[in-house]
């Protein structure tokens, strides 16, 4: 029998599976001697499109001194490059490097595959896809609620 939540757990429970989805990145993430933060904006870079630091910083939601450590650590480690805008000359704009998509491709996604595999072990294919539309319709009512409470 299910556990019925109680009223108003919601955000809670969520903000657990936050923690605890983050540790386990780290954990797995930790050989490679790489952050969860640092995965964070790589995977914000992955589909290749250059974006600048600006819109990396409204997307993670961090403070500016925050994303330039961050981004700092990739640059030296080889893993992202930066650039100056070519139409802004007080932007600069971001991609990950050769090394970057190589680490992606052969390190992160079978990581974040087999960590996937993981969580959703025990559930049926029906469960995961309406688990993934629970999930949608969530974040589709907490970003409408952040622009009603942002007007």
């Amino acid at each position: 029998m299910m556990n019925q939540p109680e009223k108003h757990q919601l955000p809670a429970y969520i903000k657990r599976l936050s923690h605890s989805l983050s540790q386990l990145i780290q954990i797995k993430a930790e050989p490679y001697g790489i952050t969860n933060a640092q995965l964070n904006v790589m995977f914000c870079l992955k589909d290749g499109e250059a974006i600048t630091q600006k819109q990396l910083l409204h997307y993670l939601d961090v403070k500016s001194s925050t994303l330039t450590v961050l981004l700092e650590q990739l640059e030296r480690k080889g893993l992202i490059i930066r650039k100056q805008h070519p139409n802004d000359l007080r932007a600069k704009i971001l991609l990950l490097s050769e090394k970057g998509k190589k680490f992606i491709d052969q390190t992160v996604e079978p990581m974040a595959e087999e960590l996937e595999n993981h969580l959703l072990k025990g559930f049926e294919q029906s469960e995961k896809t309406q688990l993934f539309n629970l999930l949608d319709q969530l974040l589709l009512n907490m970003e409408q609620t952040k622009k009603k409470l942002r007007e």
